[in-house]
């Protein structure tokens, strides 16, 4: 006799169960991380995996992360499917936050690999991992993204103002006051205001980088700019789970990576 074909709803409730119990666990890290590393999951359910490793900390669940994080990036290089795309930018998206909270500037790789993917809403999110985490080695790639953004007007609600403002956080973060950065920072933004969406936002963060301030070289950026930027945990799909059931609901089948 065939094997009993689970439906999703039940897979679902199945999953959840077990994420509870591991969740509980007093070596929960461990126990996450082999959930991570377990094939028998379903790729979205990685994603929940992911988020709940972010809470946790251990040499397990890092090194999970790192092996998931590094296999999503090849996976999604040649995923065609947008269902399954989607699903791999939320996994990503989930292992370089929970990697940020636990390692902080020392995941660096994992915040570059982010910022240079080739998808808006990921480069901005690796943008975001910088600047709240990442050490100074990236300012010039960031101020040469900066560069490339303020070359044409931004919309205020638009994904290039986002980025952009994460990126002048991250390069404020790292100008000491009088160094050839402050001066090259503040002066692109100078040139370049009448692009600038939101100029309060950024005489309130960093007073004086707007024109007619004082001299680039005697400003003094906040650090951390205030108010806060967006907080961390990484950012979820809220309607991924409904998506998903409508979807599995419809074929009864599991997503898969090559559908």
């Amino acid at each position: 006799m065939a094997p009993r074909r689970l439906s999703f709803e039940q897979r679902h409730n199945e999953f959840q169960q077990s994420l509870a119990e591991a969740r509980s666990r007093s070596d929960a890290d461990e126990a996450l991380a082999q959930m991570l590393a377990d094939s028998a999951i379903e790729h979205y359910q990685r994603v929940e995996v992911a988020h709940s490793l972010f809470r946790t900390r251990g040499p397990a669940g890092t090194s999970a992360l790192r092996r998931e994080f590094s296999a999503t990036l090849e996976r999604s290089a040649s995923t065609t499917n947008k269902r399954n795309r989607a699903i791999e930018y939320d996994l990503i998206g989930a292992c370089a936050g929970a990697l940020m909270a636990r390692e902080g500037d020392k995941a660096m790789d994992v915040f570059m690999a982010v910022f240079e993917y080739p998808n808006a809403s990921l480069s901005e999110y690796g943008m975001g991992l910088l600047e709240s985490a990442g050490d100074d080695t990236a300012w010039e790639k960031v101020i040469t993204r900066l560069a490339d953004l303020l070359r044409r007007p931004m919309n205020l609600h638009g994904m290039r103002w986002f980025t952009a403002g994460r990126a002048i956080g991250y390069l404020a973060k790292h100008s000491p006051p009088g160094s050839e950065r402050a001066i090259q920072l503040t002066t692109l933004v100078r040139t370049n205001w009448r692009r600038i969406p939101d100029p309060s936002l950024l005489e309130g963060q960093w007073p004086g980088i707007e024109p007619g301030g004082p001299a680039p070289e005697s400003i003094t950026f906040p650090r951390p700019p205030l108010p806060p930027r967006r907080v961390q945990p990484p950012p979820a799909d809220p309607d991924l789970e409904a998506r998903l059931a409508r979807l599995s609901r419809d074929s009864d089948i599991a997503p898969t990576i090559n559908d």
